[in-house]
């Protein structure tokens, strides 16, 4: 899955006297990119009337539900470019062999540094503990699906 979550900060005070700002759970925007493509809001809202309730509230916008159809795949595009002859996406090989040449001086170069700067992984994994650990300095934390 890949999607962008914003979580907004906590509300710094309570506009509710019965109630704190830290039992607010805060309001998340989400942008998911693939699979089932959309926009998703989660919120904290009160219950219309006299009595303090609150409930999480989702707001979803999903292409797939609202269009009634799915969207084609990422192959599917880049074949239906090719057959239509849309070179956005394609480059010239001279182009091709520049890049390489401007990639490889900086893999060479990161070759050099990696035991003290880049913080390896297995592949496949979430990525290294130290990213865990310096999105937490300030709060923070990666969203588990």
């Amino acid at each position: 899955m890949t999607e962008i979550a914003i979580h907004f900060k906590q509300v710094p005070h309570s506009i509710f006297t019965q109630l704190k700002h830290d039992q607010f759970q805060p309001n998340v925007l989400s942008f998911r990119i693939q699979p089932d493509e959309g926009i998703f809001l989660s919120f904290e809202a009160k219950y219309p009337g006299p009595r303090l309730r609150l409930a999480s509230l989702n707001l979803a916008f999903n292409y797939k539900d609202i269009f009634k159809t799915t969207p084609m795949g990422p192959y599917e595009r880049l074949l239906l470019d090719c057959i239509r002859g849309d070179q956005m996406l394609f480059v010239r090989e001279d182009m091709v062999e520049v890049s390489w040449k401007f990639i490889n001086s900086i893999l060479n170069e990161r070759e050099k540094l990696l035991p003290r700067v880049f913080p390896n992984y297995a592949s496949g994994s979430w990525g290294p503990e130290s990213a865990n650990k310096i999105i937490q300095q300030d709060g923070r934390f990666w969203q588990d699906f």
